[in-house]
């Protein structure tokens, strides 16, 4: 799965892209982590997901509680209709912000 990493005035946006199932899942977590480790804003666009399967909801969980942390700031924004589907059969709900 692609990342794509940009920087608009001190707040990273990740794009997650394509598929996030187990094939892709240690590398994206692997490439996911150091950003949540960093310093200042962060938003995960989760609106280009095609595919996700146990594996990647895992790592949307992390991303769920990684964003409850009180000392960090971190959004995920927009999940896909795929996303979406698989987090309403895990009976997950969560806030997502809108994609801007």
């Amino acid at each position: 799965m692609p990342l794509e990493i940009q920087t608009i005035d001190g707040c990273q946006t990740v794009c997650l892209t394509g598929a996030l199932t187990v094939w892709e899942a240690a590398d994206t977590w692997c490439a996911l982590l150091p950003l949540l480790n960093s310093a200042g804003p962060l938003t995960v666009d989760l609106g280009a997901v095609e595919q996700c399967d146990g594996a990647g909801l895992q790592i949307v969980c992390q991303l769920l509680k990684a964003a409850d942390a009180p000392e960090r700031s971190i959004a995920l924004s927009a999940p896909s209709d795929p996303l979406r589907a698989i987090l309403e059969r895990a009976g997950i709900t969560a806030s997502f912000t809108e994609k801007v």
